[in-house]
């Protein structure tokens, strides 16, 4: 969607996921989110954090949740990341996913555990958002997936005006 619009982008996990995996230290995060959105005028921010959702949502004008069923989420979680490991691409500030962590049970280690711990929050925390009168200046979309809002965008009804 960056592409399709050609707006400066930020993914959330490129600053949260430093180098071997250590937890991001927040004061700092959060200072390269708001450093980010003060250089421009107009912005993509992909991905959740609740730690820099305040400086996101305040000057946001458009939400998107792309609201994908819990068998199509662990599903393209497990073929990328088994194509991630197997390949041994290289992610976030030299990070590598791992087989192991795959198969593994715990939630900080393993995007699939993450996934099935924290799927079932996301409509209920929409639902929230979309009637909080604090972001009554941004306009809501949710998307079933990614083709969705490429579309969407393609359509002319951008969502960022």
């Amino acid at each position: 969607m960056q592409r399709a619009l050609e707006y400066p982008s930020l993914e959330l996990d490129a600053l949260h996921h430093q180098k071997d995996w250590p937890r991001p230290d927040m004061t700092r995060f959060r200072a390269q989110v708001s450093e980010f959105i003060d250089r421009h005028d107009d912005w993509i921010i992909d991905g959740d954090s609740q730690t820099v959702a305040d400086l996101i949502q305040s000057r946001c004008t458009d939400i998107i949740w792309l609201d994908m069923s819990p068998p199509r989420v662990l599903i393209r979680l497990c073929l990328r990341s088994l194509r991630r490991s197997v390949g041994r691409t290289t992610l976030w500030n030299g990070n590598q996913e791992r087989l192991q962590d795959l198969c593994s049970l715990d939630p900080e280690g393993s995007m699939l555990a993450w996934a099935l711990e924290t799927h079932g929050r996301y409509p209920a925390r929409f639902e929230t958002m979309c009637h909080d009168p604090a972001l009554s200046h941004a306009t809501f979309q949710r998307s079933k997936g990614p083709r969705n809002v490429v579309r969407l965008v393609r359509s002319g009804h951008h969502v960022f005006e």
